[in-house]
Formats: C-alpha cells, structure tokens, sequence
C-alpha cells in the first residue's frame, strides 16, 4: 500500500489536504476523520437511514435548513464560538464572516 500511496501522490491523483501537515490533538483528528467518511451523527445521514425525506432532514439545533456536512462545518449559527476557535483548522468561510 504505501508503494501505490507514493505512486499515487507523484502523479497527482491523490493531494494529501492541509490539515495532514499540521499538529491537531487526536480528538480534532478523529473528529475530521469522521466527517470524512460520513461516520457521523448529522441528519443527514440519519435520516437517509431511517427513510426521511431529504428535504425533512433539518438542523435540530438551528431550525434552518437541512443538517449536512457544509451546514454543520459553514453556516450553522449555533456554532459560530467553535468555528472562532478552530477557524485555523476550517479555513475561511464564504458562509459566513468572524469579526
């Protein structure tokens, strides 16, 4: 595996993302990981488990649209605090905007 990882990566098909290249505690680690692979507890997939209809998959938190991945990490207003302490991690967002 790591000869085809290298491979890979002299080709161009793989680009190892940013956050690989720095520190972050482990549950940060595992937190991203998750997202990663839809190993989470967002509506989203909830739902699609459990037979609700996409557009029925709603924030709990905000009531405002549909809890996916980009809503959960960008817009959702209830974690606008966390966003500020992590926005190293996240990058900016065109979503919404830190004073």
């Amino acid at each position: 595996m790591l000869y085809y990882k290298e491979y890979f990566y002299e080709l161009g098909f793989i680009i190892q993302p940013k956050y690989l290249d720095m520190f972050l505690p482990n549950a940060l680690r595992v937190a991203n990981g998750r997202l990663r692979v839809s190993f989470h507890q967002l509506d989203i997939e909830n739902g699609r488990a459990n037979g609700v209809p996409r557009e029925e998959r709603i924030c709990r938190l905000c009531q405002i649209e549909i809890d996916d991945k980009c809503h959960f990490t960008c817009k959702c207003v209830t974690y606008v605090e966390i966003k500020e302490k992590y926005q190293y991690i996240l990058g900016p967002s065109p979503y919404y905007r830190i004073p």
